[in-house]
């Protein structure tokens, strides 16, 4: 997920370098804190995302004098 979202923003050279610098920084961490790595499940990953993007467009509207509601379900 990572890997093709960066690609389709910068293309596949900036991708390869910010996935491996992602990838070292993850391996430093966990060699100097000495903690097994504890990979994310992809619901909570997108749950996560999605909570960011609403919080993301709150912003946004606010900044243009703007409310965000959201929508009914009915």
């Amino acid at each position: 997920n990572y890997y093709r979202k960066m690609k389709s923003k910068h293309g596949p050279q900036v991708a390869t370098t910010a996935t491996a610098h992602k990838l070292a920084r993850i391996i430093y961490t966990m060699l100097k804190n000495k903690t097994a790595y504890v990979s994310q499940d992809i619901d909570a990953y997108e749950e996560k995302r999605r909570q960011y993007h609403i919080k993301h467009l709150q912003k946004q509207a606010q900044k243009l004098g703007l409310e965000l509601l959201p929508a009914n379900s009915t």
